[in-house]
């Protein structure tokens, strides 16, 4: 497929009317926090990328003004980038604060792998923030970190509002709600639990159920 120009012109709104659409025309993308189009025919997670920061905007409050994307987590040239990152204001990011939510984004073609979480938490950690988010579109998961425990982090049911960060009593009561399995995910570890004690420990069936018991 031939690629289309480059556009030349800045589209008038960040997002197009249209419910979680982006301004695209051809290979290109709008970028919001940039301000510029991107050829994205290469980069689907930048797709991804720009679908959750509209996201944040039109379900979680947030402004584009908190956020930078491709953000260095630390100085330096190899220091590692963050695809979103969002401060609880727009002063604090001004000021170079610590940041309050730290994004990985990855293409809708690859599944969120434990190691995903890791660079998301090694991202996070460097740039002082305590909550981190992965997601590939599909599927999106949040962490905070362990205090005091580095490398360890638990999921959490929700991402904060933008309105949350300014009611200590509301944060408290997201960061604390640890995320409890699904009905599924139990019956799925139920499954490779029983798999692992019948064919790995050779366990007969009804005596790996009692085990699981």
């Amino acid at each position: 497929m031939a690629k289309t120009k480059k556009p030349t012109h800045t589209p008038s709104l960040p997002f197009p009317p249209v419910p979680d659409a982006l301004h695209q025309e051809g290979h290109w993308l709008w970028i919001p926090l940039r301000k510029e189009w991107r050829d994205v025919s290469a980069k689907p997670e930048e797709v991804v990328r720009q679908k959750f920061i509209r996201t944040l905007v039109e379900h979680y409050g947030y402004t584009l003004e908190q956020m930078d994307q491709e953000q260095r987590t630390q100085h330096g040239h190899r220091s590692p980038r963050a695809d979103i990152v969002i401060w609880q204001s727009v002063d604090d990011r001004t000021a170079k604060r610590f940041p309050v939510l730290v994004v990985e984004c990855k293409t809708d073609t690859i599944e969120i792998q434990e190691r995903d979480y890791y660079q998301a938490a090694s991202y996070t950690v460097a740039s002082g923030c305590e909550i981190f988010i992965a997601t590939n579109q599909r599927h999106t998961a949040v962490f905070k970190l362990v205090a005091r425990t580095p490398g360890e982090f638990v999921a959490i049911n929700e991402i904060p509002k933008a309105s949350d960060w300014g009611d200590a009593k509301r944060l408290k009561e997201v960061l604390d709600s640890l995320r409890a399995f699904n009905r599924k995910e139990f019956q799925d570890l139920l499954f490779v639990c029983h798999s692992i004690l019948r064919d790995v420990h050779k366990m007969d069936p009804g005596r790996a159920f009692d085990t699981i018991s």
